[in-house]
């Protein structure tokens, strides 16, 4: 293995294939379970106003079929042995990820590699999972709480990929076709940008193994991948009306990136402020006035 493998505090360990995926295990011997996720540096910021969404619409449709199993056998090859198999999307990543016991670790890797590696996009479903989006899409539009973090997403970052929602726009979701999926999936799916990760009771060398006979094949390349910060902006007030009974506020800014070594204070600063039922938020907002049913802090780290 290129480079050898890494030994990080007390129960992690690193280990990189020659091809360039990684693998990261956490320990756990006290459970008799699993958590694997394979993660994909590729989120919405990584794509164009013409592929807005294709992320989020691929990990929808690995689920449709691959080379080795049809859409039912994917969906029954963990809940047959009482696992759980799914996926999301964020702005930076794509995870697709299972939960079992650990004597099912095989059966979890071979089940999310079949997804990442060898999806069919039959015809007909894509043309069905693009309604089935652009009716999650209107979910959102018709939800205030998650709209309005759209809205202050879109004038933090103004035109650049960040603002837009993950899900993408129905203009292009539409215009999705199999040839822009495997395209896609070609540039941004590459072994450098994969990471598998395990928590639970797991041995890491066994692992490895695993990994490495699953991805013998895959050929070592680099992503494409072009992550320019977004240009400044300026502070505004945004107001959307509807015909609803609750306001939903959201107050905002930019903050560090994931490199930042401020992020660790302020992950303290948000716990203290808002992240629980004793923050100062909670405490005063709701508790002693009764001003609103929920409030709280959040911080999102980016790139």
């Amino acid at each position: 293995m290129t480079p050898p493998d890494i030994q990080l505090q007390g129960r992690f360990k690193r280990s990189q294939l020659s091809n360039g995926v990684r693998v990261v295990t956490e320990s756990i011997p006290s459970v008799r379970s699993i958590s694997m996720g394979i993660w994909i540096e590729a989120g919405s910021r990584d794509e164009s106003d013409d592929n807005a969404g294709m992320c989020h619409f691929i990990e929808h449709m690995v689920f449709k079929g691959t080379t080795n199993r049809r859409m039912h056998q994917i969906a029954q090859r963990m809940e047959s042995v009482g696992g759980y198999l799914n996926a999301f999307t964020s702005k930076e990543y794509t995870c697709y990820y299972a939960r079992s016991l650990d004597e099912h670790l095989e059966r979890a890797l071979d089940t999310i590699s079949d997804l990442i590696l060898s999806p069919t996009f039959p015809a007909k479903e894509l043309e069905k999972e693009k309604e089935v989006v652009i009716e999650e899409m209107r979910m959102y539009e018709d939800s205030p709480e998650d709209l309005a973090f759209d809205l202050l997403e879109r004038r933090l970052y103004s035109d650049h990929p960040m603002g837009r929602p993950v899900i993408g726009l129905e203009s292009s979701v539409r215009s999705f076709d199999r040839d822009s999926l495997v395209e896609f999936m070609s540039h941004h799916y590459t072994p450098d940008r994969t990471v598998i990760t395990v928590a639970g009771n797991v041995d890491h060398e066994r692992l490895v193994g695993l990994v490495e006979e699953k991805y013998r094949h895959v050929e070592p390349r680099s992503g494409e991948i072009d992550r320019t910060p977004a240009n400044g902006y300026t502070p505004q007030n945004i107001v959307e009306r509807r015909p609803i009974q609750q306001a939903h506020i959201v107050l905002g800014t930019r903050g560090f990136s994931t490199q930042s070594s401020e992020r660790v204070t302020l992950s303290v600063l948000n716990t203290l402020i808002g992240g629980g039922m004793s923050s100062v938020l909670n405490q005063n907002i709701r508790e002693k006035y009764g001003y609103c049913y929920s409030i709280y802090s959040f911080i999102n780290l980016y790139s």
